[in-house]
């Protein structure tokens, strides 16, 4: 089965890390796909995300640090209807 997650985050590395690394490992018969719109972290969360995407399948998107969740989530969902042309059994949000 194949899962769509949209995350939103903002200087959380390490909770952000972990919850990708802990949907993927604890659910190993699903197929995982994450957008993680980015609204301007200063503590490495691009970066990190971009060292586990060599691993997992995640779309990075960035914000300009005004989006907060309603418009982190409005941008991840826009940029999977505009760019992921792609059909999925789940989406998690």
């Amino acid at each position: 089965m194949k899962v769509l997650a949209i995350f939103t985050c903002f200087n959380r590395v390490e909770k952000t890390i972990n919850s990708i690394k802990s949907l993927v490992d604890g659910n190993k018969n699903l197929d995982f796909e994450f957008i993680v719109v980015d609204d301007g972290s200063k503590d490495g969360t691009v970066e990190e995300l971009q060292k586990l995407s060599s691993t997992i399948r995640i779309y990075i998107t960035q914000g300009t640090g005004s989006l907060f969740y309603s418009g982190g989530m409005r941008t991840g969902m826009e940029y999977a209807l505009k760019s992921l042309k792609k059909k999925y059994d789940y989406l998690l949000m």
